[in-house]
């Protein structure tokens, strides 16, 4: 499996949620931030949210859609 670290929220909800439409993934970490991802066939695609704003945003947006079922896509 092939790893994409992407260097922000913006830039994870652009590729992963608004273009590729993948169904995105999170483990809350001990520090109170988030590890997000998306798998597309072999490419994982990830970024650690930590920053005080990404986090409300994903909170309040994306939090009750993430964790279900992942899809070949």
């Amino acid at each position: 499996m092939k790893e994409i670290q992407l260097s922000n929220w913006a830039e994870f909800k652009e590729i992963c949620i608004v273009k590729k439409k993948l169904s995105i993934q999170c483990l809350k970490n001990v520090d109170k931030d988030y590890h997000v991802f998306a798998v597309e066939g072999r490419l994982y695609w990830f970024m650690n949210l930590s920053v005080d704003a990404d986090i409300k945003d994903f909170e309040k947006n994306y939090l009750k859609k993430s964790n279900y079922r992942i899809e070949d896509k």
